[in-house]
């Protein structure tokens, strides 16, 4: 099988949305200019001042990568995903020509809460140690959060580090409890969990990618549809 490319560019992404970390509402305003002339962007309510100014004008990276992992079709995610990429100056890689293997989320649900968590969140998944203590406090942090559920923060994670997160999604979840017979957490497991499942599975797994993985997962639900 041959090793899915999408994470190069999510990677890109991810890269140049952090270079904002200190200049949020710049980043705010880029993509409320973007969504202004983008109708699939409405859901962010981008233009509602009562629904922003309780977030302080910031959205985070999360529900930024979120644009283009929705469940619309594949011609609006590219699209999407392009123009996320020019707003953010992510223009060193093109995205991918299919997003299979890579979980989106539910579009009545495609925001994150909490912008401050989300950043901590955000800015210790991409360290070069992202499972220590750090890690396991901004993700309990966010977990907090009416609207944060444990499923929908891995999947997030997953697309901003795809090396070190696996996202815990209805597909994957199966497959890789069956697969690699690794006890999966459920409902809202807390940091501490996580990685101690994300060491399991590194473990389990060796080089061979948790992208492939999710693809594998992909491939398998799929077959037992048709």
């Amino acid at each position: 099988m041959t090793a899915p490319q999408w994470p190069a560019f999510y990677e890109s992404v991810a890269s140049a949305i952090l270079t904002f970390v200190d200049d949020r509402h710049k980043l705010f305003d880029k993509i409320q200019a973007l969504a202004a002339r983008t109708t699939l962007m409405d859901y962010l309510k981008l233009d509602n001042p009562e629904f922003w100014e309780t977030r302080g004008y910031e959205i985070d990276p999360f529900t930024i990568m979120g644009v283009f992992n929705r469940a619309v079709t594949v011609s609006h995610r590219q699209s999407l995903a392009k123009k996320i990429a020019k707003a953010v100056g992510a223009v060193d890689s093109e995205p991918p020509e299919i997003f299979h293997g890579i979980p989106y989320l539910d579009p009545r649900h495609s925001i994150f809460s909490g912008p401050e968590e989300m950043w901590n969140l955000a800015a210790v998944a991409r360290s070069d140690a992202p499972w220590q203590d750090a890690f396991v406090f901004a993700w309990d942090k966010a977990l907090e959060l009416k609207g944060n559920g444990a499923s929908m923060l891995s999947i997030g994670l997953f697309w901003w580090n795809p090396v070190s997160f696996m996202a815990l999604d209805k597909i994957s979840e199966p497959w890789i409890e069956s697969r690699y017979e690794i006890e999966i957490p459920h409902d809202k497991f807390d940091g501490d969990r996580y990685v101690k499942f994300l060491k399991e599975l590194r473990e389990k797994t060796g080089d061979i990618s948790w992208a492939e993985i999710s693809l594998e997962a992909w491939q398998n639900a799929k077959e037992k549809k048709e």
